[in-house]
């Protein structure tokens, strides 16, 4: 029957589990050196990474919801927090009057 899903056994919820365990692990350990030498969250490090990498460092905010799979709501109030820190600003959207862009 197409589009059934078949249950994971045993030994691949092990590993998924494994998987989820050691990256939230990694996460942990790369976070502490990232806090106290830069004073840069995880999220921080997310959004200003994606800005950088982009062309003119700016994007829509709904392109860097998708790029680092955040919801846009999430997003906006993390984007709050990097403009009242000065880090990011928002200017107005040249195409759209009603959207801004996010710029480094």
């Amino acid at each position: 029957m197409p589009g059934r899903r078949q249950l994971l056994t045993r030994s691949e919820l092990r590993i998924w589990s494994e998987l989820v365990e050691t990256t939230g692990a990694l996460r942990t350990l790369l976070a502490a050196p990232l806090q106290t030498e830069s004073a840069l969250s995880p999220g921080d490090y997310a959004v200003l990474l994606a800005l950088r990498e982009t062309e003119g460092h700016g994007m829509r905010s709904s392109a860097m919801a998708a790029h680092i799979g955040w919801e846009r709501s999430r997003l906006s109030h993390y984007l709050g927090r990097l403009e009242r820190r000065r880090l990011i600003r928002r200017e107005e959207c040249a195409t759209d009057s009603q959207g801004a862009e996010i710029v480094l």
